[in-house]
């Protein structure tokens, strides 16, 4: 579990906003009688992560997929410190591979769309950091949801409106999605994206409880504070 919580702190890693914070009137202050007032200042998001605890165990079971992915197509050897992990370096080429590996179709993105998340082409041989891997894989797993969602309008030929959670919303009754699918109803590509999706959305959930404003940006204090 601390395992996934460092992994999530590297990716936030490099986000950049300013802390939101709040001030809370001090009542006790004797100058607040007056109007001057004494204020006391507090993080907006302090204990909000608490309840994503209990779901680091998805995160960590992504994030060692991923991992496994990268280390069998990109042949790296496994590193001890989290530092040396995401250092390591593979070939843009072998992204497809890796994705295909974790569930994806094959070649479901273009070029302009790899480039779009990954920062670079998807048949160059410039070389990618797993840090950024693991980034660029994010994107790709929700750029694959609003594909399907694209698709699902398409197909409905009518406008599908989405609730905050990304699932369609009806008037109609819709039998409830079952979450105990048993592994062996599942092929293997659809069980790593199963475990791959399950990790990103608790890591999409956690972003976005914290990211308060709206912005698209959180900074590493503010999850450090959480």
């Amino acid at each position: 579990m601390a395992e996934a919580k460092k992994f999530v702190q590297q990716l936030f890693n490099n986000e950049k906003s300013k802390e939101s914070v709040v001030k809370i009137h001090d009542s006790s202050d004797k100058k607040s009688q007056g109007g001057g007032g004494n204020f006391k200042r507090a993080n907006t998001n302090v204990g909000v992560m608490n309840k994503f605890i209990l779901q680091f165990s998805r995160v960590e079971k992504s994030y060692r997929l991923i991992e496994e992915a990268f280390i069998l197509i990109a042949r790296s050897e496994s590193q001890k410190s989290l530092q040396e992990r995401m250092k390591r370096k593979c070939k843009m080429t072998h992204v497809n591979p890796i994705l295909v590996y974790l569930g994806f179709e094959d070649k479901q993105f273009d070029n302009d769309e790899i480039k779009k998340m990954f920062d670079k082409s998807a048949d160059s041989q410039e070389n990618i950091s797993f840090q950024r891997l693991l980034i660029g894989v994010g994107l790709s797993y929700h750029a694959r949801l609003d594909k399907m969602k694209q698709a699902e309008k398409e197909n409905s030929g009518t406008e599908v409106e989405y609730d905050d959670n990304g699932n369609p919303k009806s008037n109609e009754i819709v039998p409830p999605i079952d979450e105990d699918v048993k592994e062996e109803d599942q092929t293997e590509e659809e069980q790593r994206m199963s475990i791959l999706g399950a990790g990103f959305e608790v890591v999409k959930n956690m972003f976005d409880t914290i990211d308060e404003d709206g912005s698209g940006e959180i900074s590493l204090q503010e999850f450090e504070q959480s």
